[in-house]
């Protein structure tokens, strides 16, 4: 057994025998993005009225948004919640993003404290911060505030073990958009107001069905803090959703529109009034085309050619172009009864930008005088496509209904050089440095994502896409998750453990593995030059205001060669945080 392997076996079994900790709530984990259910969307309910029925749900996508806010489902009379309907067992993305140091609290006010791992150096770190959670104009608004500060302890290079200590981990606060992280969480509106603002540092973003952005986050980049923006409103006719990838410094946005055309002719009809068209926008505005080097080796280190040239805040520099992607969609929901709905979708969008046409095995010179700061490279204009065809099952299981079972398929069919999905949960990464099969690129220069998948030719590769999920209650969510294509290495897998609730202790634990060339080399984890990524958090209520907390997850960080690989963070804290009712003077 490999160390690794025997590191994360060792951690499982610390996760596992914990113990038992306190009922903590969904919204504890500001990251968490598996299947979603209301609290009591399981619960027996009134048989008097036929069930409220919509077209198909698009992925929620934002973290600690009502699971059963959807702008496509928007709820048809007061009396909405007095009929017997199928919950909104969505399968919104499992595997949430960076949770790792979030504050899951509900109105406390206290501190974090404990011991970080970042790579390969261990810190002492306090993160002081507060909750609240409280109506304002009668929609709910929760609040998430922290400072976290990190004091370095060790650090694993021999060379320089102790010779940082005491030292202020200034990484975290070096940019001016790090100054927004002391918002971890901020989210206003519910289903019932029509609308939901949220901006959130620890989460990821689906928009639509996913076609175009699905589970993209910016949170998996060491050392580069940025809080999202995601806001959704909707109405009994039209329905709208926008996204920001970072509100101080924006690279990817998106936006979409959906609406209910037929509704007017007869909304007492399941299919006149399920059926919905959209449309969606998306965009890079500052992609990565060509990677510029370490030519005049900047930090004397001797690689050239083998190294990409950073900023000094720590960012690769490049040569920009933009993606725009462009998509439609249209819905409708076929079956629908007291336990079961079936939902089928379509998409179609189209990817423009542009490819270089000079000689791309020339980046520059490495003599002579220094190249410009932004070279001029020649390029053509580049459009391809693709196609999805979708359905969602949701079933409810026992009588009252205490558990159900949730599956998505689609069918995916497009042009060689498109792919789907293009803003997904490595797209931070993989812009710039595109793997795939576990075998980085040897011309960084020219293998961004823009290059390595817009080059491609040939047929038209065929593909899908399935999530399998299972709910007990608020308590249990199990979830498995398979891309796949036949021609290219752009398969990837995901599973989901939670436990959500259960006397009093939480668990949750999610496996991406990305960019694998077949099936086999899906179970093949952490092999190696992939894009793997892992996130556990278990918590433990030692008594009413003291918790323990263990976390790891494994983001991207740039080695001593410029080159995204993964790191291990591990956190272990002790929160303490006291309830604002304890401190108020009693009347």
């Amino acid at each position: 057994m490999s160390c690794l392997q025997r590191m994360l076996t060792g951690l499982f079994l610390g996760l596992y025998f914990i113990g038992p900790t306190p009922t903590l709530g969904r919204s504890a984990l500001p990251g968490d993005e598996s299947l979603a259910v209301p609290t009591n969307a399981l619960a027996p309910t009134s048989q008097q009225a036929p069930p409220d029925t919509t077209e198909p749900d698009p992925d929620p996508g934002e973290p600690r948004v009502p699971p059963d806010l959807d702008p496509d489902h928007p709820p048809t009379a007061a009396s909405d919640r007095e009929r017997r309907r199928l919950p909104d067992l969505d399968l919104s993305e499992p595997a949430h993003s960076l949770p790792v140091g979030s504050l899951g609290w509900h109105n406390r006010v206290g501190a974090r404290v404990g011991a970080d791992l970042l790579g390969g150096e261990v810190f002492a770190s306090i993160t002081p911060g507060f909750n609240l959670a409280m109506d304002v104009l009668e929609r709910p608004l929760d609040f998430t505030f922290a400072i976290p500060l990190r004091i370095e302890i060790v650090s694993a290079r021999r060379e320089d073990a102790f010779s940082h200590v005491g030292r202020f981990r200034f990484e975290d606060w070096d940019e001016p958009a790090e100054y927004l992280q002391l918002i971890q969480h901020l989210s206003w509106g519910d289903r019932a107001g029509h609308f939901v603002l949220a901006l959130e540092q620890f989460g990821k973003t689906t928009v639509g069905h996913g076609a175009l952005v699905r589970r993209h986050t910016r949170s998996l980049l060491m050392n580069h803090n940025h809080v999202a923006f995601h806001g959704r409103g909707f109405s009994d006719w039209v329905g709208g959703e926008a996204y920001l990838d970072s509100v101080a410094h924006p690279q990817v946005v998106a936006g979409r529109i959906s609406g209910h055309p037929l509704r007017a002719i007869d909304p007492a009809n399941l299919y006149l009034r399920s059926f919905t068209l959209g449309a969606t926008v998306a965009a890079d505005l500052d992609a990565p085309l060509r990677n510029r080097l370490d030519l005049r080796d900047a930090d004397d280190d001797g690689r050239r050619r083998s190294e990409i040239l950073l900023s000094s805040s720590g960012h690769p520099r490049y040569v920009a172009t933009r993606v725009v992607a462009y998509g439609t969609d249209a819905g409708i929901r076929i079956v629908e009864s007291d336990s079961l709905s079936y939902d089928v979708y379509f998409d179609y969008s189209l990817l423009l930008s542009a490819l270089p046409t000079d000689d791309p095995d020339y980046p520059g010179p490495s003599f002579g005088p220094a190249p410009p700061p932004t070279p001029f490279v020649p390029r053509r204009g580049v459009q391809t496509s693709g196609f999805t065809w979708g359905n969602i099952l949701r079933v409810k299981l026992g009588e009252p209904a205490t558990h159900g079972l949730v599956a998505r398929v689609e069918y995916r069919n497009h042009e060689a050089n498109y792919q789907p999905s293009w803003f997904d949960l490595v797209y931070s990464a993989q812009r710039v440095q595109f793997t795939q099969a576990g075998r980085a690129p040897r011309d960084i220069a020219n293998r961004t994502k823009v290059q390595s998948v817009l080059d491609r030719e040939g047929r038209r590769p065929n593909g899908g896409y399935l999530e399998l999920g299972y709910l007990f209650s608020d308590i249990l969510t199990l979830a498995v998750g398979f891309e796949f294509n036949d021609r290219y290495p752009d398969n990837s897998m995901f599973l989901h453990l939670e436990v959500n609730k259960l006397a009093g202790w939480q668990f949750s634990m999610t496996y991406h593995r990305r960019a694998a060339r077949g099936f086999v080399d899906l179970w093949q984890w952490f092999s190696g030059g992939g894009y793997d990524i892992f996130v556990a958090r278990t918590r433990y209520l030692i008594a009413g205001v003291i918790g323990l907390t263990l976390e790891s997850m494994t983001p991207f960080h740039l080695n001593r060669a410029n080159k995204y690989v993964n790191a291990w963070q591990l956190s272990f804290a002790i929160d303490v945080g006291w309830s604002f009712g304890k401190l108020l003077p009693k009347k």
